[in-house]
């Protein structure tokens, strides 16, 4: 009788277990579909203003489609003012140490204007450091060369490894910009 019993137990708490385990994945799912357009918002409207910012003076912009043959280069993006092209923005990605680095890089006139680190999971107070502006001021003015950034760019002490993605990242960035041409 007190195997039956304990086994009746056993059978009641799996049941238990299992009802809460589906309502949790139930109330997860509600809570994923309530919120997902919500956050696909700010992160368009953080784009929107991360490409002001390395556009500076830019009154529009538009998506180019170019095959630029880099395949971390995410989209590029066209500024305009009065319907003329005043600079480039190039979403590119890298890996880092724990997860992709995606910065955001304007040229105009031949220069890097900004980068902008726009996504990262790096450690924080090591690699979350590349998102400072003591380390990403030193892309400014840089030629917008794909060699540009080779060994320009001083590496955050602890951090090599983020530090070498967003190198990376504005160098394919670059890269894209060069193949880009007379499209450009």
């Amino acid at each position: 009788m007190e195997a039956d019993s304990r086994r009746e137990d056993i059978h009641r708490l799996g049941a238990f277990l299992m009802t809460v385990c589906l309502f949790s994945a139930l109330a997860l799912a509600f809570t994923y579909q309530v919120t997902a357009p919500r956050i696909e918002e700010n992160r368009a409207e953080m784009e929107r203003a991360a490409l002001q910012r390395v556009i500076p003076g830019a009154a529009s912009f538009e998506e180019t489609r170019i095959d630029n043959g880099v395949a971390a280069v995410e989209n590029i993006y066209s500024g305009l003012r009065d319907g003329v092209t005043v600079g480039h923005a190039i979403r590119a990605v890298s890996p880092g140490y724990a997860g992709d680095v995606v910065v955001m890089v304007g040229i105009q006139e031949r220069a890097i204007t900004t980068v902008e680190v726009l996504e990262q999971t790096e450690t924080p107070g090591l690699g979350a450091r590349i998102t400072e502006a003591d380390f990403l001021d030193g892309f400014s003015g840089l030629p917008a060369d794909s060699t540009a950034v080779d060994g320009v760019i001083d590496s955050i002490a602890g951090a090599t490894v983020s530090t070498d993605a967003v190198v990376e990242a504005v160098g394919h960035a670059l890269k894209a910009h060069e193949n880009m041409g007379e499209e450009r």
